[in-house]
C-alpha cells in the first residue's frame, strides 16, 4: 500500500493496494482503500505537501474517510484458522490539547471482498475484537 503525503495534516492520506510476484519489479495497481469522505478519489499528484487533495482550496474542508497517515498492517489471530488483518493510521492534529505527541491512532480491520481483494476502508469510532 501507498499513498499521497503530507507533513503532520489532519486531512490524511490514501491508500493504494497493488500486487506483484516479485517485491522488486512489476507492481500492479488493484484498488483504492481510502477515498476522501465524499465518496471521491483524490487527485494522483499534487505539488506541495500543504495541499489537501480532499479539498484542493481548503485544507480544513472533506478529509480522507480515515483522516490519517499510512503507518503499518498487524495481524491478530481471531480464530483458530482465521487472522484479522488490522491497519493503523497516525492521526494528526487530533488531540485535544494541541500537542503532537498526544494525537491519536486510526486502527481498522482490512475487510475483503470474495476474490481476496480488500474492501473500501470505514472509519469506525469503536468495535470489539475477540483475540485469542
Amino acid at each position: 500500500m501507498l499513498g499521497v503525503d503530507c507533513c503532520f495534516c489532519q486531512w490524511g492520506g490514501d491508500a493504494r493496494t497493488f500486487i506483484s510476484t516479485n517485491p522488486l519489479i512489476n507492481w500492479t495497481y488493484i484498488s483504492e482503500l481510502d477515498y476522501c469522505a465524499d465518496g471521491k478519489a483524490s487527485l494522483d499528484h499534487l505539488d506541495g505537501q500543504n495541499i489537501n487533495p480532499c479539498s484542493l482550496n481548503d485544507p480544513y474542508g472533506t478529509n480522507f474517510t480515515v483522516p490519517a497517515q499510512q503507518f503499518n498492517v498487524a495481524t491478530l489471530p481471531i480464530l483458530s484458522e482465521e487472522t484479522l488483518y488490522m491497519y493503523y493510521r497516525e492521526r494528526f492534529r487530533s488531540s485535544y490539547d494541541g500537542i503532537k505527541g498526544h494525537d491519536f491512532q486510526a486502527w481498522i480491520p482490512i475487510e475483503f471482498m470474495e476474490n481476496d481483494i480488500p474492501k473500501p476502508m470505514k472509519f469506525y469510532n469503536n468495535f470489539t475484537l475477540n483475540i485469542q
